[in-house]
């Protein structure tokens, strides 16, 4: 919580017993007016301390027959203490319990909110001499290689599913056929529907992708369109020069360049 939402926070009591000064009243009641989450913040403020100016009504019930019982036995004067220090607690522990419950949920609610209309990238990053293998969201695998990179949303959209790899890294990729799995390398774009390959991408470098099973098309976006370069077949390797934005196939013995994968299993035992 801010320092602003603090200082608010302390003049709740007063606000509520009547003590404030009228500048106070309207530093709250200025607060409030900023928005629709500072209102449910100070409503469930308020019903809290409506709460604890209850307890002495509920003390007719039985709920509080226990706390009588104590209280009859105690001298007059620790009898009034008793009570005092119950009321404080509750007004001092239990209404900052409250009030920031509240702020929590307002909080987490436009957290769940941005995370449903905005894409939030997040990024794994492999050391060197070392390999992960991890799942993403929609539990496609990876295979991250020294010294790699990759960044992918928190959750992926209906329409397509976008992740941006610098290094190198080995994909199996889960089927969707109505959300392609696009993978940026550099310049090359890589989309697949449900495909297990290796790619390598170093800005400025050649990109390269090898294809283990499964079908991927390649292009490079040019902005107000994009150049499709074709599709790759099973046992096949496409070298993608980024700067003279050329492509080369050629057939290739695919265990020769997935191996190093073998390394995360090993590390892993």
């Amino acid at each position: 919580m801010n320092k602003n939402f603090r200082e608010i926070e302390d003049l709740f009591s007063g606000y509520f017993s009547g003590e404030l000064s009228e500048d106070e009243r309207k530093l709250v009641d200025q607060w409030r007016n900023e928005s629709s989450e500072n209102e449910k913040i100070f409503k469930v403020a308020s019903a809290a301390w409506g709460s604890v100016l209850m307890l002495d009504e509920m003390e007719k019930y039985n709920s509080f027959g226990a706390l009588k019982a104590v209280n009859s036995r105690l001298p007059a004067s620790r009898q009034i203490r008793w009570m005092f220090y119950f009321h404080r607690f509750a007004a001092i522990v239990l209404l900052p319990l409250l009030i920031y419950a509240a702020f929590m949920e307002i909080n987490n609610r436009k957290l769940n909110e941005k995370l449903i209309h905005e894409t939030i990238w997040q990024s794994v990053t492999t050391k060197t001499d070392m390999v992960s293998q991890f799942i993403l969201p929609d539990s496609t695998r990876v295979c991250l290689n020294s010294g790699s990179n990759l960044q992918f949303p928190y959750s992926f959209s209906k329409e397509k599913r976008e992740v941006r790899l610098t290094g190198e890294a080995y994909f199996k990729v889960t089927v969707n056929k109505k959300s392609p799995f696009m993978i940026h390398a550099d310049k090359l774009e890589i989309t697949v529907l449900g495909t297990t390959l290796n790619v390598i991408s170093r800005k400025g470098q050649a990109s390269e992708v090898v294809l283990i099973s499964g079908k991927v098309s390649l292009a490079v976006n040019k902005g107000k369109g994009s150049v499709n370069y074709g599709e790759l077949k099973p046992g096949q390797r496409a070298i993608f020069n980024n700067q003279t934005e050329t492509i080369q196939f050629e057939t290739v013995d695919v265990e020769q360049y997935t191996s190093w994968r073998k390394r995360a299993n090993t590390e892993n035992n």
